[in-house]
């Protein structure tokens, strides 16, 4: 496949053993629950963790296999951009609350003339990003207008990186010891995944990011036209 999602079967493999990880976990503390009631409730916390970041998992393999999909067409239509954050907000609604994330998504009656489809997969991975990055924080996603163009923001409160680190961070599998350290659960594909759909669909995704203060990745749509940003 182009534009850097390399899916080979050692990428693959990665994958999979990524997924059955938490799934062994869950197994494993349902086992030793059975054997300690005493001690069911920090057990069935721990199942719950495991399961919520094999949900974590699994939308991304998702993603990756919607990923395809869209590189394989090219389609072209005008969408209401609230409809796109109305969509994506139910969507990761459950992992922010469980990374008790105040995920705020600014509704816009601008319009976007483009593949719907493959905006929703851009935005959605880097919202799921920023979600991961910044639990017990805040996540804002909003637009503002560039001349007739629209520039969608999506800006975390986490721990943000070196602007040295920006280049890579859209690599497939780039999780770093850092990332590990923080507890941050995925499979280090999700902005890969959305700067190869990007640049399938003629966008760019720009990333500023300073330590301690937070990452904003911005996405620029051309073909907004002023009679369609009455927002």
């Amino acid at each position: 496949m182009s534009d850097g999602i390399l899916v080979t079967q050692q990428n693959l493999d990665a994958i999979a053993r990524q997924i059955y990880e938490p799934v062994d976990a869950v197994a494993l503390l349902v086992g030793v629950a059975g054997r300690a009631p005493d001690s069911a409730a920090a057990i069935a916390a721990e199942a719950r963790a495991g399961l919520m970041q094999l949900r974590r998992r699994v939308a991304s393999l998702l993603d990756l296999v919607r990923a395809h999909h869209v590189l394989a067409r090219h389609l072209q239509g005008r969408s209401l951009i609230r409809d796109i954050f109305q969509r994506l907000s139910l969507e990761v609604a459950a992992l922010a609350a469980d990374q008790e994330v105040d995920l705020r998504m600014v509704a816009s009656d601008a319009a976007y003339v483009g593949d719907a489809l493959a905006l929703e997969i851009i935005l959605r991975n880097l919202i799921i990003n920023a979600i991961c990055f910044s639990p017990g924080r805040r996540v804002l996603v909003g637009c503002r207008r560039c001349g007739a163009d629209l520039d969608l923001r999506v800006i975390d409160s986490g721990p943000g990186f070196p602007a040295a680190r920006a280049p890579t961070s859209f690599r497939p599998l780039s999780r770093d010891d850092e990332t590990i350290d923080l507890g941050i659960q995925g499979l280090g594909i999700g902005l890969a995944v959305a700067n190869a759909v990007a640049r399938h669909a003629g966008l760019s995704i720009s990333v500023r990011s300073f330590p301690g203060v937070g990452s904003t990745f911005s996405v620029r749509l051309p073909g907004a036209t002023p009679d369609s940003m009455q927002g």
